[in-house]
């Protein structure tokens, strides 16, 4: 790991210059370090008014004189609606548990549609007024945040994007004069948070590591959309991803759809909305035929109530998945060019299938995401799960299925008069976790 006071990035030492970074106003000295890269962006982005006062002042003492004991918080989350959905039910807990006044969220907007935003109680949620791509705390950035930062009043940042700290130098550096500053940062390079579980499973360790947090997470935080007559639903194929090397290839979809069918089960298939992910399934549309239904394509409101309705869903890692657990829809997860302990979904009825070729891959990182997720790659890391382990992973939920229904029969008989018992599933943080299987 890198020095927190400075940073690194692959092992340099981060005293950035403004050359180096494009610079945040003209000056003539080319040996600002980071700390003065935070003075100039204090100056240039502060009210006229209020220039003057000094850093410390704006952002040190001030802060802390009249800090509330509620947080008033900026979260940054990694890209992506999966993330959101990941997200939502901690920041209810941690909302129920009065950590925060007030967080304001930056992030993939918007943080949740209407339809699904119902189903979550999320009274201090913001939407941050900051670029995107702020979340990456890029020095040329740090004026803009700084400057949120105090036009909002917050004394917190809590950086949810999981990232190995190689790779975070900007954001390392940003967090130790912000800390300097007044500033308090919790992210996942704590100690401790890379041992923690899945993506989610870190996110609530951290929260527990800095306050408490007696309101559990609901796993299960959108299952109210899903009938009992779902669990004899079809078994829904989700083909798509945004990116290509997390797509299964075409020839293993149309292989475990045969798979499928042979077992009696309807086939429904669906993608998201990228031009790649529409080809593809249109071929597989094609070449399979009667064997499948092409779901309709909708809004992500839309879609949660396609999964709400499958009996089980098979589907790359994308927020497909996240979302069928958090429904309570079985899913079988296909993490192909990503490691399943970190990125699986959180739920009881939930089967990650991880392609060891991925984890041997000398570009797959420690955060379990891939260095060519976005260059591109044939990745051969695609072909490391099989279409027979897809149909006995369906087949392992469809029999708990009907052996989790027995059971819960039983349980409500004998618990139905007990006022201690939990009516919903809740998150936890194993100490261990296993996706491979």
């Amino acid at each position: 790991m890198g020095d927190p006071s400075t940073g690194t990035r692959n092992g340099k030492h981060l005293r950035t210059t403004l050359s180096d970074r494009g610079g945040i106003g003209a000056s003539g000295d080319r040996a600002l370090t980071v700390g003065s890269v935070w003075q100039s962006a204090v100056s240039a982005r502060l009210p006229a008014a209020r220039r003057g006062e000094g850093a410390e002042a704006v952002l040190g003492n001030e802060v802390r004189a009249d800090a509330p004991s509620r947080r008033r918080a900026l979260v940054v989350l990694n890209s992506g609606i999966g993330n959101n959905v990941i997200a939502a039910p901690l920041l209810e807990s941690a909302d129920a548990s009065g950590l925060f006044a007030s967080y304001h969220v930056l992030c993939y907007q918007p943080f949740l549609p209407l339809g699904l935003a119902d189903r979550v109680r999320l009274p201090g949620l913001r939407t941050a007024g900051l670029p995107p791509l702020v979340r990456r705390f890029r020095p040329a950035d740090w004026a803009e945040i700084v400057a949120y930062v105090d036009a909002e009043r917050l004394d917190l940042i809590v950086n949810l994007r999981l990232e190995i700290p190689e790779l975070d130098g900007d954001y390392l550096a940003f967090r130790a004069e912000a800390e300097r500053r007044g500033i308090e940062c919790w992210d996942l390079h704590e100690d401790g948070m890379w041992e923690a579980g899945s993506s989610g499973e870190r996110a609530v360790a951290l929260f527990r590591r800095h306050g408490e947090l007696p309101v559990a997470p609901r796993t299960r935080w959108l299952a109210d959309l899903r009938t009992p007559a779902s669990e004899a639903g079809p078994v829904g194929c989700f083909v798509g991803a945004s990116r290509g090397v997390k797509r299964w290839q075409a020839e293993r979809w149309i292989e475990t759809v045969g798979l499928l069918r042979a077992r009696g089960w309807p086939v429904e298939l669906a993608a998201g909305p990228g031009a790649e992910e529409r080809a593809l399934l249109r071929r597989l549309a094609r070449d399979l035929g009667a064997a499948v239904t092409v779901a309709p394509a909708g809004d992500l409101d839309a879609f949660a109530h396609w999964i709400s309705g499958l009996g089980a869903l098979v589907g790359n890692d994308t927020a497909a998945i996240h979302l069928a657990a958090a429904i309570g829809t079985p899913v079988v997860s296909l993490h192909l060019a990503t490691d399943g302990r970190v990125w699986r979904p959180v739920g009881e009825r939930v089967r990650p299938l991880q392609s060891a070729l991925a984890l041997r891959c000398r570009a797959m990182k420690r955060d379990g995401t891939c260095t060519r997720l976005y260059r591109g790659c044939p990745a051969p890391c695609r072909s490391g799960v099989t279409p027979e382990q897809v149909a006995a992973a369906v087949d392992e939920l469809r029999v708990e299925r009907v052996e989790k229904a027995d059971d819960l029969r039983v349980e409500r008989v004998e618990k139905a008069d007990d006022p201690r018992v939990e009516k919903e599933e809740r998150w936890s943080t194993p100490e261990t976790s296993h996706a491979t299987r």
